[in-house]
């Protein structure tokens, strides 16, 4: 189900709320009946990652235009007394992905929500069909573990969209070497090179 989300003990909270834009875990597309921009026959670039990024922070913000809020931010109203809500990941990937990114790092609390069920929540809400992009490289659960899907993140205050670039630029953080987070969201977060994408979107256009 779409809504369905994890509650836990508000004494823990400050672990789960707060939690860093790196969640990884359980949510992959399906083979089949997910609706992805197709780049078969081609390797994406980092510019394309780039505007990858952008088109899904575009689609919240619309998301945001007629809800009146980002998606998933929902589940973090009205909670009952004594729990917290924990963050929301959706990894954007365009096949099975090994079980080890279909839950949360050791460690870390959150819900996982799958390519599929994010794709069918957005169009329920929107009212329209809705195509992510997808990054096309292979994952595999193996060193250095950083995942090359996209990821978008709603952790209780802001949302985020990330992708991992292969070479740095003045806006990515350097996670190991040949592996650049590229990340924009709601809010800009100067100590991790997050932008806030309003402000990307003015600057440089879409």
């Amino acid at each position: 189900m779409i809504k369905q989300w994890y509650i836990i003990p508000v004494a823990v909270m400050s672990v789960v709320l707060f939690a860093t834009q790196h969640v990884y875990g359980k949510g992959s597309a399906e083979h089949s009946g997910v609706r992805l921009l197709s780049n078969m026959g081609t390797e994406k670039t980092d510019a394309d990652r780039i505007q990858d990024v952008h088109r899904i922070a575009e689609i919240c913000e619309k998301f945001k235009e007629k809800t009146g809020y980002y998606p998933y931010a929902e589940l973090f109203e009205d909670v009952e007394d004594g729990y917290v809500a924990v963050p929301v990941a959706v990894n954007i990937y365009h096949d099975e992905l090994p079980e080890q990114y279909k839950w949360p790092p050791l460690g870390r609390s959150g819900t996982i929500v799958s390519t599929e069920e994010f794709l069918s929540y957005l169009e329920k809400e929107l009212g329209e069909k809705v195509e992510l992009p997808y990054d096309g490289r292979i994952v595999e659960f193996k060193p250095p573990y950083v995942p090359t899907f996209y990821q978008y993140l709603y952790n209780g205050r802001a949302y985020f969209v990330s992708a991992i670039l292969t070479a740095p630029t003045q806006h990515t953080r350097e996670l190991f070497p040949g592996y650049y987070k590229y990340q924009v969201g709601s809010v800009e977060v100067p100590s991790k090179k997050i932008l806030k994408y309003l402000n990307v979107k003015t600057t440089f256009g879409n």
